[in-house]
């Protein structure tokens, strides 16, 4: 299996989210590639971007992202042949302005939400929103848009997950 970690807008391939979960999937035994977007400043070509990663119809893929990371996640889940065994979505830039999918499709696999209750950046309440709209879950977090004081639960989550599409 492959696992595909994005970063989201103002971050990069080595920030300590992606790091940390880097390092699970490699501990799992799994194939893991981590893009670099930070030259890609829009959401549908950086969706465009991750698309390319996704060209092996027969690799099952899980894609996780943080912020725009989870957006474009999303956005490539329904436009890839690949198929897609889930989505670990942190802090995911949904229902925003300059954002042109707005009518977020949900792949036919498991999808899991972190989301801090404190984010100033992306309103908690899309989160809420789109994991109603999905039916999927909903981990709702005491930190901000970057999570980093819930690190150690988005890990065990990461890692329960991965297990379960293992």
């Amino acid at each position: 299996m492959k696992v595909i970690l994005s970063h989201g807008k103002e971050s990069s391939p080595q920030s300590t989210k992606i790091l940390r979960l880097k390092e699970r999937v490699i501990e799992y035994g799994h194939e893991v590639e981590v893009p670099d977007y930070r030259e890609i400043p829009s959401p549908e070509d950086r969706a465009a971007h991750l698309l390319e990663h996704l060209n092996d119809k027969e690799i099952p893929t899980i894609l996780v992202g943080s912020s725009m990371g989870a957006y474009i996640s999303l956005v490539a889940s329904a436009r890839c042949e690949a198929p897609i065994r889930g989505l670990f979505l942190m802090a995911p830039a949904f229902y925003l302005s300059g954002y042109e999918v707005q009518n977020l499709n949900v792949p036919d696999c498991p999808v899991e939400i972190i989301h801090g209750w404190q984010d100033d950046v992306v309103p908690f309440q899309n989160a809420i929103r789109f994991s109603g709209e999905a039916k999927c879950r909903l981990l709702m977090v005491n930190d901000n848009h970057r999570l980093s004081n819930s690190i150690e639960e988005i890990d065990g989550r990461f890692v329960r997950f991965l297990k379960a599409l293992a």
